[in-house]
Formats: structure tokens, C-alpha cells, sequence
């Protein structure tokens, strides 16, 4: 009998190339004039982090912390926090095609980590092609969503089509600044896994 592999599946990275790159939104990590860290993504902020030249950020430190925890591979996803749906489809696009790109180069030098994307929901044509970019071109293994886009469910309509029409799976997190929006009816079979809902109360 070989011996068993042990797979981290939820490992959130957010790497220093996609600082910025959705205009004002930022995303942005940086240092108070304190001493202490912080993250922003649009009007969202983080105090007291550790972000910056650690684990989350910086590859190198990420598989040698796996390694000292006996963890043999992780599949690395977007930070729930950057998926944007409520700024502009272009800057959308833009930012998930820079934060794709980076995501699967880290993982092309990294072989414990494989990738998974991030995608313009607020733009489901765009999605699609974005997710076959990311799979079929990039290498990255599946992709992240929210299961809460401007108030639209993934079962909405407007949305069913983006999920028809992905090469590859859309693992489902909810993310909202209120209380967690499940889908309405389970209809898409490129969805895997269970909803994790992920609640942040302002």
C-alpha cells in the first residue's frame, strides 16, 4: 500500500503582483506609520494582519511551513475578500485575469501548490471565458466563486449560463457583508462540494 498524501484544499493566497490592479479598490497591503499591517480591498479593511512577507504572500514561505506541518500539496485559491463583484465588469475582468495569471506562474515553480481562479461574476460571459483560460491555458485545477453576486444568487437567470458553459469546477463560498446568501435551487452540475458560508457583519 503507497503511502498517503496529505492535501490542504482551503489555502487562500494573495500575492504582491495584484496589489492595485483594480483601481480604486486597491487591493492594498501594507504597514501604519505604528508599526502594525493592514489590508484594504475597497471599502473593506483589515487591521492587524499578517500579510505582508509572510506565508500568505510569499511562496517560498508557504511550502516551507508546509512542509514543517507534513503537508504534502495545497490548492491554493483567491482571498475571498478580492472577488470584487460589486465594482465595474472591466476592472473586474482586468483584476481576475492579473490575479489568475499570478496564481498559476506561482504554482508553474511551486509543485506542492496547485491553482485555482477567481472570475468576473458580475459578468458571466467573461467568467466562462476567463475560467477556460484558467484551466485549459494557465493550468489551474478549478475556480472560486461567491454564491452572492450584486444580490444575485447563482441560480438567478442571468447567472445559470456562466455555470452551462465552464470547462472545469466552480467550488462554491459565500461571502457577504451581511448575512450568507445560499442558492436558491442546486442546479449546476459544475459546482462541487459543499457551500461554506463565510460571514462578515459590519
Amino acid at each position: 500500500m503507497g503511502m498517503h498524501k496529505v492535501v490542504d484544499v482551503h489555502a487562500h493566497i494573495l500575492l504582491p503582483g495584484v496589489m492595485g490592479s483594480c483601481g480604486a479598490a486597491g487591493p492594498e497591503m501594507g504597514f501604519r506609520e505604528n508599526g502594525t499591517e493592514f489590508f484594504r480591498a475597497g471599502d473593506y479593511i483589515l487591521e492587524n494582519v499578517r500579510f505582508n512577507n509572510s506565508p500568505f504572500s510569499v511562496p517560498a514561505q508557504r511550502v516551507e511551513k508546509m512542509a514543517a506541518m507534513g503537508i504534502d500539496m495545497q490548492l491554493v485559491s483567491p482571498n475571498p475578500i478580492t472577488y470584487f463583484y460589486h465594482q465595474s465588469k472591466q476592472s473586474a475582468i482586468e483584476f481576475n485575469k492579473k490575479q489568475n495569471d499570478e496564481i498559476a506562474a506561482v504554482c508553474s515553480t511551486h509543485s506542492q501548490l496547485v491553482g485555482a481562479a477567481s472570475l468576473p461574476l458580475q459578468d458571466p460571459q467573461a467568467s466562462c471565458e476567463e475560467l477556460n483560460r484558467a484551466v485549459d491555458t494557465l493550468g489551474l485545477v478549478c475556480s472560486y466563486i461567491g454564491t452572492d453576486v450584486n444580490g444575485l444568487a447563482l441560480s438567478d437567470p442571468r447567472l445559470k449560463s456562466c455555470g452551462q458553459n465552464m470547462n472545469g469546477l466552480a467550488y462554491q463560498w459565500s461571502f457577504t457583508r451581511g448575512h450568507a446568501v445560499r442558492i436558491k435551487s442546486q442546479t449546476h452540475s459544475s459546482t462541487s462540494g459543499s457551500l461554506m458560508s463565510f460571514t462578515v457583519s459590519r
